[in-house]
């Protein structure tokens, strides 16, 4: 930018001084050979300020797309720590039974539709079995399945934190990959640099 700059500065002061020449000179074959480095020194100045303007509109889509890609890098992260908190075991077996269903569902495979099911017969289960034991007088221990339903609840919760995690990483990837095929190739560069020097800090 800064080149194109100082050479526009030098064309418009050749311009200037050609102008000023010409109309200080009396030979009419001069004048009109002044006249045809004029319109050159024209064409030049206009073709110089075109690629300022191109470099311009360059420039602000690129600081554009850094901000984009810096808002894309933190998302990445929050997803990363996300992922990382889904690490931890599982309560359960996963292997839940759901009423007029004949095989166990594994929550770990579980779809959302699933998981929501499941979730709503759990609630089901703690709203009325307590209550039902209560009025038959016979003990219940609070569990379904050998685990209790607070460890459900809790392995529910952590595969739909891994559905929404995939999802989300998924379009991350797929901004990023936009981004990507839109950024000039000096900016690719740079960000490239920027890269190599941190993975050797």
């Amino acid at each position: 930018m800064t080149t194109y700059k100082a050479l526009t500065q030098a064309s418009q002061l050749a311009h200037y001084q050609l102008t000023f020449f010409r109309e200080a000179i009396n030979s009419q074959a001069l004048k009109e050979q002044f006249d045809i480095s004029i319109k050159e020194m024209d064409k030049i100045l206009k073709q110089q300020e075109k690629e300022m303007a191109e470099e311009k509109v360059t420039q602000t889509i690129d600081d554009k797309i850094t901000e984009l890609f810096n808002i894309l890098t933190k998302q990445q992260a929050e997803v990363e720590a996300a992922e990382l908190a889904t690490k931890k075991p599982w309560k359960t077996n996963c292997s839940f039974m759901l009423n007029m269903v004949t095989t166990n569902i594994n929550i770990q495979t579980a779809n959302a539709d699933m998981i929501v099911e499941i979730q709503a017969e759990l609630l089901i289960k703690e709203a009325f079995f307590g209550k039902a034991a209560e009025m038959l007088d016979l003990p219940y221990n609070g569990k379904w399945g050998g685990f209790t339903l607070d460890d459900w609840h809790e392995d529910l919760t952590k595969r739909a934190a891994i559905l929404g995690i995939n999802a989300k990483k998924t379009r991350l990837a797929d901004l990023e990959k936009r981004l990507t095929a839109i950024i000039s190739p000096e900016k690719r560069r740079e960000m490239e640099l920027a890269a190599i020097v941190k993975s050797l800090e």
